[in-house]
């Protein structure tokens, strides 16, 4: 069971640039921000995409439209439910051009 409080460390060759992995394109970012978020999807080394918080997915042909099936029962770490409106925060937040992403 996860507790508030304590302290993690950690190590690395360069400072993030920011802590939105949705922003920023730096290596260092992802890197680390990467050990505290999930995707939808995750890449193996051979670059086929696997099932993560998405169970499954498809694209229409001309890829304009992507339907996501989320996995039941995730959470975030206060107890919000992980759902169809928090993916779509999350693309809204990434699409709104005052965020400034480089995606």
């Amino acid at each position: 069971m996860p507790t508030a409080g304590g302290r993690l460390v950690v190590a690395a060759s360069q400072e993030p640039d920011c802590w939105d992995s949705q922003i920023s394109a730096a290596d260092a970012t992802s890197r680390i921000v990467r050990s505290v978020v999930d995707s939808l999807v995750g890449q193996l080394p051979t670059g086929e995409l696997m099932p993560w918080l998405a169970d499954s997915w498809t694209v229409i042909e001309d890829v304009t439209t992507y339907t996501f099936v989320l996995h039941d029962g995730v959470t975030f770490s206060d107890g919000t439910p992980f759902d169809a409106e928090a993916v779509k925060f999350d693309l809204d937040w990434v699409a709104n051009p005052k965020t400034g992403s480089q995606y």
